[in-house]
């Protein structure tokens, strides 16, 4: 492990500044819209991927602490799109962008680090504790399908929802996530590919991969318990009164195969009230596009709601995780008091 921290990881050769920078704003500018395709479409779409699913279910995070994984996976996409949340974490990330924010002791280069060594601890322990599946866990193919549920699905799944992403828009952001993938160890010939291809596999591993499985079916379920949760949380008898919409708009997000195997089945009411949201949705879009400040005041919306969603039964003073490794970032001041035991 030792070894692996201090020879790290690096920065493809081919890795284009300019495109990760304009990704970042893509992000910073919907970062709630991308927040909850991660949640009702590329998540469900990766529960669909029958091997993939029942190495999660065999894990059990994310059934049996499906609030702290989920919140870890958006913070991870948080750190290597360099958002920034709020004035602490600007203070603590610096304007760094593009390339610069890849770099060895910066957020999204420890979180990167972080996600291999927990597939790496994956791997073993399905190895030592689960004999019977003889396919190699969070392979390249696995891999892969996960950074496309990241952004192509992603991207298609902006489209469903009524977001109009320009082109260019989808050339950066895919760039992002193929350089993410280089430095997670993904077979640099699989990512360094052009935005077609990139769609193109995305169907073949659909194809390929998606199946219906019990645990598939447990992990939705988990997912959408948290969803439940979280929304009557963070928005009150508000969050109450759309419970039953997060099916359908999983089912309205997703493509049909996908939607098939994971056996949802919404009412006809809700499916009819998610159709209704994609003119409000559009209409909004038009106002970000031309009005600085409905832009700045939605996106200030944006930073509270997924600053509220990541605090939720996290308690004060819990540790960043540190790899002791040299950092450009400023180390925050830690509470001395909190709410659980450790």
């Amino acid at each position: 492990v030792q070894g692996f921290l201090e020879a790290g990881t690096t920065v493809p050769d081919w890795a284009d500044t300019h495109l990760l920078t304009a990704a970042q704003q893509f992000f910073g500018d919907h970062a709630l819209d991308i927040t909850s395709i991660l949640f009702y479409c590329a998540l469900p779409s990766c529960y669909a991927c029958g091997d993939g699913a029942r190495i999660v279910r065999e894990t059990e995070r994310l059934v049996s602490m499906t609030h702290r994984r989920t919140s870890e996976t958006a913070q991870f996409i948080f750190d290597v799109v360099s958002y920034r949340r709020n004035e602490t974490e600007r203070n603590q990330m610096g304007n760094q962008t593009g390339i610069e924010s890849f770099a060895a002791g910066t957020r999204a280069y420890h979180s990167i680090l972080g996600v291999r060594l927990m597939h790496a601890a994956v791997r073993n322990f399905v190895h030592d504790q689960v004999p019977q599946h003889t396919a190699v866990p969070i392979n390249q193919q696995e891999m892969l399908g996960t950074i496309l549920a990241f952004s192509t699905v992603t991207l298609r799944g902006l489209a469903r929802m009524g977001i109009d992403v320009s082109i260019d828009e989808q050339l950066a952001y895919w760039h992002l996530w193929s350089v993410v993938g280089s430095m997670l160890g993904i077979d640099r010939r699989l990512v360094n590919i052009n935005l077609a291809e990139a769609y193109r596999l995305t169907d073949l591993l659909e194809q390929r991969l998606v199946a219906p499985t019990t645990a598939g079916a447990e992990l939705l379920d988990a997912l959408l318990g948290d969803m439940h949760a979280s929304t009557k949380s963070i928005l009150g008898p508000v969050g109450l009164l759309i419970k039953r919409v997060h099916p359908a708009l999983i089912r309205h997000l997703c493509t049909p195969p996908i939607s098939a195997a994971l056996g949802l089945h919404p009412s006809r009411a809700s499916q009819l009230f998610v159709r209704l949201t994609r003119p409000a949705i559009q209409f909004g879009q038009r106002l970000r596009r031309q009005s600085r400040w409905w832009r700045r005041l939605a996106n200030w919306g944006a930073h509270r709601v997924l600053t509220a969603y990541l605090q939720l039964d996290r308690g004060p003073g819990r540790p960043p995780f540190d790899f002791g490794l040299p950092t450009k970032q400023k180390r925050r001041r830690l509470s001395s008091r909190t709410t659980k035991k450790t």
